[in-house]
């Protein structure tokens, strides 16, 4: 998870964006599906075993409703969520002009955030309250 921006976030009125990669994107709903693998709840490493032995950054996929929850917990109210990235399928890029793939894009972020379908997620929260227990 990556917070891009903050302003007093530890206080009521406070402000967070946040940006976490989305472990129940479309693709993954599709091999869950096919597969009978269930969705996890808990983040997902996604990096190479040569990278984790090399202590690279990581790269973590998360389940949105864990992290919906954590927010809450930390008391945040959600305000807006956008799903992005939404067409990164190499193939669909080599046969729409790039504008078409950006209106296209623009069109389903919110729509798509409803369902966590894409592989990354925007969140704008606003703090509420004090943090509270996260076994809640």
């Amino acid at each position: 998870m990556r917070f891009l921006i903050t302003t007093g976030q530890n206080k009521p009125g406070g402000t967070l964006i946040l940006e976490y990669a989305n472990s129940h994107h479309f693709k993954a709903r599709i091999k869950s599906w096919l597969t009978g693998q269930p969705l996890l709840l808990t983040p997902i490493e996604r990096r190479s075993l040569t990278n984790i032995r090399r202590h690279t950054i990581p790269f973590v996929n998360h389940a949105p409703l864990a992290v919906i929850k954590l927010l809450s917990a930390s008391g945040f109210q959600i305000k807006k969520t956008l799903s992005v990235s939404n067409f990164r399928l190499p193939r669909l890029k080599q046969i729409l002009p790039l504008k078409v793939l950006l209106s296209l894009e623009n069109f389903v972020q919110i729509p798509f955030a409803a369902g966590c379908i894409g592989p990354s997620i925007f969140v704008l929260a606003e703090k509420t309250s004090p943090a509270g227990r996260l076994d809640k």
